[in-house]
C-alpha cells in the first residue's frame, strides 16, 4: 500500500459520483467504512443519491463501500488512479464530459489533473445482490 504523506487537501474538494454524475458530500471523520482505525481524520466523500454505496477517499479512490474497491469495465488490474507525486494519494473524478466520454481526474493535494476516456463504471450492486 502507498503511504500517504501528511498533506493539506485543497479547498472546495468535490469528487463526482461516477454513476450519478453529481458532487459527493463530505462525511465527518472517521467515515471511511474500510478503515477500522478510529484515529483516522482523513475525510471521505459519499454519494447521497438514493441507494448509492459509492465513496471516495484519498487512500481508496472511488469505491463501493460493500466491496472496498473500485470496479470498472475497462480496468484489467487493481491499479488505482494516483497522483504522480509520492504520498498525495488517489485522484478523484472532478469533471465528467458525458457526450465525449471524457473524465477529468484531479489530485486532492496539488491539483494535478488527467483527462481520459474511462469506459463505463460498473455501478454499485443493488441491495438484494449484496452478499
Amino acid at each position: 500500500m502507498h503511504a500517504l504523506l501528511p498533506a493539506k487537501l485543497r479547498d472546495a474538494l468535490a469528487p463526482i459520483c461516477p454513476v450519478h454524475q453529481k458532487p459527493m458530500q463530505q462525511e465527518p471523520p472517521p467515515a471511511n467504512p474500510l478503515d477500522s482505525n478510529q484515529a483516522n481524520t482523513e475525510p471521505s466523500f459519499h454519494c447521497h443519491a438514493d441507494g448509492c454505496t459509492l465513496y471516495w477517499s484519498r487512500e481508496n479512490e472511488h469505491f463501493d463501500s460493500i466491496h472496498g474497491h473500485p470496479r470498472y469495465t475497462n480496468c484489467t488490474s487493481t491499479k488505482q488512479m494516483r497522483c504522480p507525486q509520492t504520498g498525495h494519494g488517489c485522484l478523484y473524478i472532478a469533471r465528467i464530459d458525458a457526450p465525449k466520454n471524457r473524465w477529468t481526474w484531479c489530485c486532492p493535494v496539488c491539483g494535478f489533473s488527467y483527462t481520459d476516456a474511462p469506459g463505463a463504471w460498473v455501478g454499485p450492486l443493488p441491495p438484494n445482490e449484496i452478499s
